[in-house]
């Protein structure tokens, strides 16, 4: 069988509910948070016991860790947006700790680490914008040292759009300062990229800087407000490109969000319009490029 290069990424538990919800759409890829702040939450206590049950419901499937949230002795908010408790090298120091602390109990058990989520300069203790690529390769080096047997992706950059120099110019600035990538990551968020328009110039673009990396999208939101027909051509273009894994934000999720993949009801397994468009043209893709594969069945949605 060919994998499906489709995975849940967010927030929803690790219950009967959700792992339902993954069967019944053959994702084959989990993106979750290994939250530092969790995990550490004081410099010599270490608590795995939620990221354990996290694993033991995923294991059977491609998992992509985010090494991500600051802890209270490293940051007064755990986005990076309060007041920093370390410098620069102490965050590595103890970034370093960490990475080779989830290496002793968890192994070479993912497929993908990414080090960092969305490296800007407002949530980084950095002075000036010129010290966050240099910061975040160590950060990254640090966890290249560490998971030998695991591919780095990143660093998370957000929302492409056609010739976006700011954007390029940070991929620039992450490749000089030695960023140790092997996947190019970004996220998807905006509602004028929604339609997929910009996907392959942004690509190409990075691939300038990068080389002919594989892709993996870590979060990509489909808005239910952008309506079935743009959640289709959504999927269409990210579905061609056999190479990309493909994360959907909240895809197994049920809520009042702008970006839940469920029908906010209890126990619902039905999908959102435009997350039903979405998961039906990815598999309509999937089946044309597998000829001989089980989703010929699925059936496109009309645009």
């Amino acid at each position: 069988m060919h994998e499906i290069n489709l995975g849940a990424s967010g927030t929803y538990g690790t219950g009967p509910l959700a792992r339902a919800r993954a069967d019944m759409l053959r994702i084959d890829w989990q993106r979750f948070t290994l939250a530092w702040d969790v995990i550490q939450p004081s410099k010599n206590i270490w608590n795995w016991a939620a990221m354990d049950a996290t694993i033991e419901a995923w294991r059977h499937l491609h998992l992509c860790a985010l090494l991500h949230r600051w802890p209270p002795w490293i940051c007064t908010n755990v986005s990076g947006s309060g007041t920093w408790l370390v410098s620069q090298n102490e965050l590595v120091d103890s970034f370093t700790i960490f990475c080779q602390e989830i290496y002793k109990q968890y192994g070479d058990i993912f497929a993908l680490i990414q080090p960092t989520n969305e490296p800007w300069s407002n949530i980084l203790p950095v002075t000036s914008p010129t010290e966050v690529a240099p910061l975040i390769a160590r950060l990254g080096k640090a966890a290249q040292n560490t998971f030998k047997s695991t591919a780095i992706a990143g660093p998370s950059l957000q929302s492409p759009t056609p010739n976006n120099s700011p954007m390029i110019g940070a991929h620039k600035s992450h490749h000089s300062a030695g960023f140790p990538c092997q996947w190019i990551d970004y996220h998807d968020y905006s509602e004028e990229t929604v339609g997929g328009e910009s996907i392959d110039e942004y690509i190409n673009n990075v691939r300038l800087v990068w080389g002919f990396l594989p892709v993996v999208v870590s979060e990509l939101g489909i808005f239910e407000a952008a309506g079935p027909d743009k959640a289709a051509i959504t999927a269409i273009k990210y579905a061609s490109q056999p190479f990309t894994v493909c994360f959907v934000q909240n895809l197994l999720g049920s809520g009042n969000g702008p970006r839940e993949g469920f029908v906010n009801t209890p126990n619902s397994m039905e999908l959102r319009p435009s997350m039903k468009s979405f998961i039906d043209n990815w598999f309509f893709v999937k089946g044309k490029m597998f000829k001989n594969s089980d989703y010929s069945n699925i059936t496109v949605l009309k645009v």
